[in-house]
């Protein structure tokens, strides 16, 4: 089973809003559950989520070795490292890749303000690519531009190593009760 999470209650939702379980069925030993990506409770009413968790959240931020490098309520930080198999032709980190790691940070501060026992899912994401990236790092900021009882708008800035713009995208998140 997928670990998965909801802000508080009792039913468990992961990022998407799927109910999955209980909580209380919950690993009770909460360093071991974060062995296995599983998040307790008390994780799940925290204001923040560590790379750790977020990896045991979203398999494929490990796939990608995607990094959570901060996360709260009003802004979410996440990179990517260039590498050779996710990248396209001619060694450009591929659009998809960068669309993966939007989509995750943006999730991540859709669920950083869900309000108790709802759960979210992406329902639009726009992506406006300025500039391909052959090496390094690509770093995204996601931060809220409105929570709303039923939707979530927000707003990932991507950026290289040097801090130019690779792309910005605009997605909204459906709340999930």
């Amino acid at each position: 089973m997928v670990p998965t999470v909801c802000r508080g209650a009792s039913a468990r939702h992961d990022l998407r809003g799927n109910r999955c379980g209980d909580l209380r069925a919950a690993e009770s030993d909460s360093a071991a559950g974060r062995r296995r990506g599983t998040i307790t409770e008390e994780d799940a009413m925290a204001d923040t989520l560590t790379d750790e968790q977020w990896r045991g959240l979203m398999p494929l931020a490990k796939h990608l070795r995607l990094e959570l490098m901060e996360a709260s309520p009003e802004r979410v930080v996440a990179r990517v490292r260039h590498a050779p198999e996710l990248c396209t032709a001619g060694g450009i980190l591929h659009g998809g890749t960068i669309m993966a790691l939007a989509d995750s940070a943006g999730a991540v501060a859709a669920f950083l303000n869900l309000r108790e026992g709802a759960g979210t899912s992406t329902t639009s994401s726009n992506t406006v690519f300025l500039r391909g990236v052959a090496g390094g790092t690509v770093t995204a900021t996601a931060r809220p531009l409105h929570v709303g009882r039923r939707t979530i708008a927000v707003v990932v800035e991507l950026v290289d190593d040097d801090g130019r713009p690779v792309a910005q995208v605009t997605q909204s998140q459906a709340v999930l009760t």
